[in-house]
Formats: C-alpha cells, sequence, structure tokens
C-alpha cells in the first residue's frame, strides 16, 4: 500500500471513515483533518490510505426538552438549548451553501455547453454559405472560358 493519504470529497471521506458529514466538517474546522479547498470552493480531505481515522470527538448531545410540567427551565438550560440550536443550523447552512455552489456550476457548464452548440452551429452555416459562394466562383469561372 502507498504511504501518501487518499484524496476524498467530504462525502466520500464521511463513508470511508464511518462518520458523518458533519462530523468530517467539524473536524476541518478544528484542524483534526487534512483538508483543502479547490478554486470552486469544493473541500478535498485527505485520509490515510489505512483508513484509520482520526480520534472521535465527543458528541454533543442535545439538552433536555421542555419539562411536561410546564417549568421554565433554567437561564443555562435555555442557553444551552440555543447554543446547540444553532450549531445544527449552521451545519445545516453549509450543506445548502455546497449545494447552491455545486448546482452553480452544473448551470455554468450548461450555459457553457449551450454556448459551444450555437458556436459550431454559426460555423457550420458559415461554412456552407462559403462552399456555396465558392461553387458559384467556379461555375462563373467555367462560363467565362467557354465564352
Amino acid at each position: 500500500m502507498s504511504d501518501a493519504p487518499d484524496r476524498l470529497s467530504v462525502t466520500e471521506a464521511a463513508l470511508k471513515l464511518g462518520v458523518s458529514i458533519d462530523t468530517v466538517r467539524r473536524r476541518i474546522k478544528s484542524g483534526e483533518m487534512d483538508a483543502q479547498r479547490d478554486n470552486v470552493g469544493k473541500w478535498w480531505v485527505f485520509v490515510p490510505d489505512d483508513g484509520d481515522p482520526p480520534p472521535a470527538r465527543p458528541a454533543r448531545t442535545p439538552p433536555a426538552p421542555f419539562h411536561a410540567s410546564g417549568a421554565v427551565p433554567a437561564r443555562s438550560e435555555l442557553v444551552e438549548r440555543l447554543i446547540f440550536e444553532n450549531e445544527r443550523l449552521w451545519e445545516v447552512l453549509k450543506d445548502k451553501d455546497q449545494l447552491i455552489r455545486d448546482l452553480a456550476l452544473r448551470i455554468a457548464a450548461t450555459g457553457a455547453q449551450e454556448d459551444a452548440r450555437q458556436e459550431r452551429d454559426n460555423a457550420r452555416d458559415q461554412l456552407r454559405e462559403l462552399k456555396h459562394l465558392v461553387a458559384m466562383m467556379l461555375q462563373k469561372a467555367r462560363q467565362d472560358e467557354t465564352e
């Protein structure tokens, strides 16, 4: 086996390591995993060939739900819930941002393909016109020779 680490997408790294995509992203952010962003904004993760995952971080457990008795939780508990929800929403937002970037690239590629098709069709039309003009010029030259 090679000593060079595999260069994988975030999703591929998560599958190889048996963790969630969010976990891979958190490990990148915290510096636990080597990663690099390419020129279009996509993250590439460098995972060792042996597949040994970096040490697991303890998962943040969600705070307990509100009490059924209607008792108001302590302020610290409410703050903890807000922090947890905020972190969760940031992860969702990152996923959506990545999806938007991926779709924007697809749209740009589709537009480029359409532009290339249009240029090809225009070049074909110009070639047909040139062939027609050359044929007319040859016909005219032959007529002038016979006269």
